[in-house]
């Protein structure tokens, strides 16, 4: 090892491990190579002198301000990386060959080799600081504007900003810009600007405030997103530091583009916790019972258990640039987007193509040279690479579970293979963009006019590990509003914990469900609180995402064991006594006070951005501390429909209309003038249950696609009445139907009925119910052990409707598919005549209390339509608190 003023540097056998290294001895010979350069030779020595100078001035410039040689050595790898991507000397290729050339005669005239691929072992390095040299050059040669747009990224990360620079763009006298900005200027110059605007020039502070609060705007469309929701929220919440920050987050050629709507959620949700929000805080407090602020801070210490999260950041343009490189891929990509234009759909064989060919896609030669760079710092921990659209986690498309995140152990002793894996994944979350589910959303939500673009979030995964395995100690999913409860208020929010990862709550649907309301309150059924027999980890032995049964772990996380406690199951018509996880006790703890903390934080950022929040958050119990620890992993909008308002059956409705109705519901919602039904039948779950069932999926997706057809008219026309669970994950033959959201995606919504004995649990506070709401479907669960009922006499002895695709003879006796008005007119026919009445179903939830309920009822056309529980109450009825629109 050599070192420098205290900084250890590898030595040159190293060099093909660090593709960007410079080490001290070729850092000194730079400034010198530079002067050499025939490429500034000019028939005009004047003009040639010229160059030389702005050269050697650039290279100065960047120097002088860097802390340490290794800072340098980055800086200037990052100067190549730039120029390569400029197509100067007709790119890196012709850039190559040039330093070649000079290489050889610097060997041969200046060191005084003869022979020089025997006598120098550290070509290499002579190569690298000589296209550094040759990036100088090329800078020089570029006219002003263009070297200010390149250099710009440069200054930005790696100079402090200029305030002298910002001040040459205003006329105090005249009190007005002397020069233009905009999106497009130099992005150092930008920032010079937001500094500005932060500390004003007493001579004119207004103007520099105005200077600075456009110059942030345009950084902010350039980086982060175009959504408007988003930038007016950056606009408000995001100073100058933090835009620094994200500039140290994006490696300079992997940078270019929009970050994304995951990694400006995450962002934006730090920097308003941030800020100072004294009067929702004094708020808060004397709502939960404290007196002041003083006594809540001391109760949940906010400020010291939140913890940031290491990310890095690419751009969106190397998802562009890789889908442009493989010129295969870039055909068929827009073969798929025209099928989905059109309002078609691709067939499953162009899908599988385009995901082959992607996973088999190359990275263009300067990509992968810098991905390799950015990857070594990141190796030897765990890490997920994350999708973060340009379209997702937005107001109304939340795209929740529509993109991949690929979690990695990366801690192998082999770099290439972790590199490789890593490559991969970064290639299978640019596929998912293309996966059918990701295209119908898009086709469903009127979202194919814009062109998705997908930048990558990349996390270091939180947590420990223990023995063979890494996990954080608690993971969480919390909304600032219940949309799913059961009793309690909904607009306090709740959460769904558990230990390990989080897809043991999201796929698995496993962990304690808990009501900010009344977080020590016991559950009121099973799907409340199932208890959690497994747990996610991350295998660092055999470098997988693994889920086990908690008690094939060991070394259990101290905390993890803590929760291990006696629980009941049902078997059939039996219960038995299991041992299973539960943070029930974790989250009684009156000091940890985890409920407190993490309704504060989501009401706050409630508070703050102006709409509801879904959250995912990992905890961790730092024994140093001595205390439970925090991080914000993702934080989207919760979109939230307007029929999401709990409503009952008006009382006059006779008993004999209620075709469903269950004493509890965890949904509070509505729907009204639904005029078909898709019943399945439970009978269906037998021996070819898979076969089956999968039957059944392919004709819901028939039955859809004429409501496809009939546009406007085909929205919300219909219900499903599912045997068991609909749709989500399902990995258990006799747990659902496994449909995709697309499957039904004009459908009012579904309800899932559970027959007597089944054990599997509702679709109940996971991504696919986050869909349903962006949807405004309405969701609902019936379960006969629990005194819920469907009249099935009537659904399977309904005629099944023509012009609907017919029922597959191997289906016909577990579906049907119903219209409502014929089915209801020919029970209610009177004297031989169908009633001419236009029958409808209307649901109505009420989950405001225990034995709020469900029902689903027929009534005519425009009348009886749910109550909302607040006119219930303002009518006179019952004397339960009311709840705010």
């Amino acid at each position: 090892m050599g070192t420098n003023n205290g900084v250890q540097f590898l030595n040159a056998n190293h060099v093909s491990e660090n593709p960007g290294f410079l080490p001290p001895e070729q850092l000194d010979r730079l400034a010198d190579t530079i002067s050499r350069l025939a490429l500034i030779n000019d028939p005009d020595p004047n003009h040639a002198k010229h160059l030389k100078d702005v050269a050697l001035g650039l290279h100065r410039e960047l120097v002088d301000q860097a802390a340490d040689p290794k800072s340098i050595s980055d800086i200037m790898d990052a100067v190549r990386a730039l120029v390569a991507t400029t197509g100067e000397l007709e790119g890196y290729p012709n850039i190559e060959r040039f330093a070649k050339g000079v290489a050889d005669n610097e060997q041969r005239l200046v060191d005084g080799l003869e022979d020089p691929v025997k006598e120098d072992p550290k070509y290499e390095l002579r190569l690298r600081r000589i296209r550094t040299a040759i990036s100088f050059a090329v800078l020089a040669t570029l006219e002003e504007p263009k070297r200010d747009v390149v250099m710009g990224h440069l200054r930005a990360r790696w100079l402090k900003p200029s305030r002298e620079k910002a001040l040459s763009y205003l006329d105090f006298e005249r009190h007005t810009p002397c020069k233009n900005f905009d999106a497009n200027s130099p992005v150092d110059h930008l920032l010079d600007l937001v500094a500005l605007g932060e500390e004003p020039d007493p001579r004119d502070p207004a103007l520099c405030e105005e200077v600075g609060y456009s110059a942030k705007e345009y950084l902010l469309r350039r980086l982060l997103t175009d959504d408007e929701r988003a930038i007016a929220l950056g606009m408000k919440f995001l100073k100058l530091r933090h835009l620094l920050e994200i500039f140290t987050q994006m490696p300079d050629v992997l940078s270019a583009g929009y970050i994304g709507g995951k990694a400006t959620g995450v962002i934006l949700a730090y920097a308003a916790l941030e800020s100072d929000t004294s009067d929702f805080d004094r708020e808060f407090a004397l709502k939960r019972g404290f007196r002041d602020t003083a006594e809540l801070d001391k109760k949940i210490d906010f400020k010291s258990r939140l913890r940031k999260n290491k990310s890095t950041h690419n751009g969106s343009d190397v998802f562009e640039q890789v889908k442009a490189y493989n010129k295969d891929l870039g055909g068929h990509v827009s073969t798929l987007k025209a099928k989905y234009r059109d309002g078609g759909t691709a067939s499953d064989e162009l899908h599988a193509q385009i995901a082959k060919e992607m996973a088999d896609a190359e990275f263009p030669p300067h990509i992968e040279r810098h991905l390799r760079m950015f990857f070594r710092p990141l190796h030897g921990r765990p890490i997920t690479v994350r999708s973060s659209s340009k379209l997702e986690d937005r107001l109304k498309t939340s795209f929740a579970g529509q993109y991949e995140s690929i979690e990695l152990t990366n801690s192998s002793n082999d770099f290439e293979a972790d590199f490789a894996l890593f490559k991969a994944a970064i290639l299978k979350v640019y596929a998912s963009v293309f996966s059918r589910k990701a295209m119908e959303y898009r086709k469903e939500n009127k979202l194919l006019v814009h062109d998705e673009e997908m930048g990558l979030l990349i996390q270091d995964v939180n947590g420990k590990q223990y023995g063979i395995y890494f996990y954080p100690d608690v993971s969480a999913v919390a909304m600032s509003r219940a949309t799913q409860s059961i009793g309690g208020n909904p607009f306090r929010g709740a959460m769904r914990v558990a230990f390990g990862h989080g897809d043991t709550i999201v796929t698995n649907r496993q962990g304690r469900f808990v009501t900010f309301a009344e977080p020590h309150a016991d559950a009121v059924n099973y799907d409340e609180d199932p208890g959690q027999t497994i747990m996610t980890v991350l295998n660092m032995s055999t470098g997988k995402k693994e889920q086990k049964a908690w008690q094939d772990i060991e070394d259990l996380a101290p905390q993890v064991r803590g929760g291990v406690v006696n629980s009941w199951e049902r078997r059939g018509d039996d219960s038995v006594e299991v041992k299973k996880l539960n943070p029930k006790a974790l989250m009684a703890d009156d000091y940890a006070n985890i409920p407190l903390l993490v309704e504060y934080i989501v009401q706050k950022l409630k508070h703050q951005l102006g709409h509801d929040v879904d959250c995912e958050f990992t905890l961790q119990y730092d024994t140093k501390q001595g205390d439970w620890t925090i991080n914000v992993v993702q934080c989207r909008p919760q979109n939230i429909p307007e029929n999401l308002k709990p409503s009952r059956m008006p009382a006059e409705v006779p008993a004999e209309r209620v075709l469903l109705e269950s004493p509890r519901s965890i949904n509070g919602t509505y729907c009204r003038d639904v005029r078909y039904v898709l019943y399945i039948n439970p009978a269906v779950y037998g021996e070819n249950s898979r076969h089956v069932l999968g039957k059944i999926r392919k004709y819901v997706n028939a039955v859809n696609d004429v409501f496809v057809r009939r546009g406007k008219k085909g929205e919300k026309q219909y219900l499903v009445i599912s045997a068991r669970r609909f749709g989500g994950v399902i990995k258990d033959d006799m747990a659902g139907i496994p449909a995709e959201f697309y499957d039904f995606s004009k459908a009012a919504g579904f309800i899932e009925v559970f027959d007597k004995g089944s054990n599997s649990n509702p679709s109940f506070g996971e991504h696919f119910f986050q869909l349903t709401m962006d949807a405004g479907m309405v969701v609902g669960a019936v379960k006969e052990d629990d005194g819920g009922r469907v009249d099935r006499d009537f659904f399977m002895g309904a005629a099944q409707v023509k012009g609907i695709p017919d029922v597959p003879a191997e289906i016909a006796e577990y579906v049907k598919f119903v219209d409502i008005s014929r089915a209801y007119g020919k029970k209610e026919e009177d004297g031989g005549r169908p009633s001419k009445k236009k029958w409808r179903v209307h649901l109505a939830q009420d989950n405001t209390k225990v034995d709020g309920g469900i029902r689903m009822y027929v009534a005519e056309k425009g009348k009886d339509y749910p109550k909302l529980v607040e006119e219930a109450n303002d009518e006179g009825g019952d004397e339960d608190e009311l709840i705010a629109v």
